[in-house]
């Protein structure tokens, strides 16, 4: 439970300094809260989700140490959990916005690749110290969710893309649909 609230805070500090970056807050009652809710919502679940994996990864390469433990974890990371992880955020995100199934589904092949493509070398980086041994176990998800501040505004700032794409589409749509033929 405390690995999810941390994790949910984080991602509420991450979200937040995006809204800052993006020109959203001229007061502190400028702040998205749904957004920010949302962001968190998808956070409580995730970090258990994740913890759990780590747990098994080291369970599953507990014979690797130093460098070969750290690149198979890393690996294991990113192309095992990182790829659904993504899906569903992208998806729970337009779900909770109150977005449709096809909506959600757009969503996740639209932003999925762009953010995956700054996903794996951020957390690469990150993962070197996770798994490197340098940080206790017990404090892993705190130092990822550290790490995380930067990553939660990485995400809301691809989601919100997302959005904003999705909102130039249906508009090009309507454009379209009104304009006479000629």
């Amino acid at each position: 439970a405390r690995t999810a609230v941390t994790a949910a805070g984080i991602g509420a500090c991450g979200d937040v300094l995006m809204q800052w970056r993006e020109g959203h807050l001229s007061a502190a009652s400028d702040v998205d809260t749904g957004r920010t809710a949302r962001l968190m919502s998808y956070r409580l679940v995730h970090a258990p989700v994740v913890d759990a994996c780590w747990r098994f990864f080291d369970a599953r390469f507990a014979g690797l140490r130093y460098g070969p433990g750290v690149v198979a974890r890393v690996l294991a990371d990113q192309l095992l959990l990182a790829p659904p992880s993504l899906i569903a955020f992208f998806l729970s995100q337009s779900y909770l916005e109150g977005g449709t199934a096809e909506a959600a589904a757009a969503r996740t092949r639209d932003a999925f690749w762009p953010t995956y493509a700054i996903c794996f070398p951020f957390w690469c980086c990150c993962h070197s110290v996770t798994f490197s041994g340098k940080i206790p176990v017990r404090h892993r998800m705190a130092w990822a969710s550290l790490c995380a501040v930067m990553w939660n505004a990485l995400i809301s700032d691809q989601n919100q893309r997302a959005v904003s794409r999705e909102g130039a589409k249906r508009e090009g749509s309507v454009q379209g649909a009104t304009e006479p033929s000629g």
